[in-house]
């Protein structure tokens, strides 16, 4: 199969973007045991006769990278982690990686396509490459096609996962007509030193807002003591920062899946006598 290339653009180089504090964080509290990716199973229909699903789909995101930035965007740390990593632009996108396929052995039940789901989900994603992947999975024995997304949330805030569940999905029936991705020409990577800068000022204007806002949460300052104790001590002094229950043990890097449907209207129905959200429903139901 061959693989996509896009290529660095902008006046001066490779275009680049900071990571906010929190985006930041979701990179360096990450362990194999504690991943910071997001994921989403889509069951897809209508295939018919097709008997691979994986080459319809594949070349219809491959038309629609361009329209949500996620797609695109490399991580670039700095030396000796001396400030924040930026967003580059990928210089390649290597579609073999990103969108891959998985066949169901049979039967094809849903607990066999749960447990394909729990096992892509526990892997971390390639810090060296835009971080997602999507896995196409067939062979169920009810038509349907799994498709699993995986995106980084480092990568993928509320907008962002708006804007490539614009990218991906349509309203209607008939896909919509997407313009084709302006050429630009092959830059260079930016430099280290340029980086670097970039990032020590985007820092110093991220502790000046800090600074701005401390007057504001002032009155929350009598947590601080307790949140600056260490595991051991909170224990000593009987503190829990959660409810003592079966939940609350510590994890391994496994991971288990099991879905199920609701009524939409049902779950809007509640959503509207209860004055909440629609996502409010389905966590309270998780």
């Amino acid at each position: 199969m061959c693989s996509l290339s896009l290529f660095y653009n902008g006046k001066l180089g490779a275009t680049m973007k900071h990571l906010s504090a929190l985006d930041a964080l979701f990179l360096q509290l990450e362990t194999p045991e504690t991943p910071m990716h997001v994921g989403s199973l889509m069951m897809l229909g209508g295939f018919g006769a097709k008997k691979n699903p994986y080459n319809a789909i594949r070349a219809h995101i491959e038309k629609r990278l361009h329209l949500a930035p996620v797609f695109s965007r490399v991580l670039r740390f700095m030396p000796l982690d001396l400030a924040s990593p930026l967003w580059i632009d990928a210089p390649r996108l290597d579609l073999d990686h990103h969108i891959r396929r998985l066949t169901l052995p049979r039967p094809g039940t849903q607990a066999q396509l749960e447990a394909a789901v729990a096992k892509l989900h526990a892997g971390m994603l390639d810090r060296s490459r835009p971080l997602w992947e999507f896995t196409v999975i067939d062979g169920l024995k009810t038509g349907e096609v799994g498709f699993f997304a995986k995106i980084h949330h480092a990568a993928l805030d509320g907008q962002g996962g708006i804007a490539v569940a614009q990218a991906l999905l349509d309203t209607q029936k008939r896909p919509r007509a997407v313009a084709a991705p302006r050429a630009t020409p092959a830059r260079m990577a930016p430099s280290a030193a340029k980086m670097l800068g970039s990032a020590l000022r985007n820092t110093v204007a991220q502790y000046g807002r800090i600074l701005k806002a401390v007057p504001a949460v002032a009155k929350a300052a009598g947590i601080a003591g307790s949140l600056t104790l260490s595991a051991g001590e909170l224990k000593k002094r009987g503190i829990a920062l959660a409810p003592r229950n079966r939940l609350n043990a510590a994890i391994c890097g496994e991971r288990l899946f099991v879905a199920t449907r609701i009524p939409l209207d049902e779950a809007k129905a509640i959503a509207r006598h209860f004055d909440a959200k629609l996502n409010d429903v389905v966590l309270a139901v998780c």
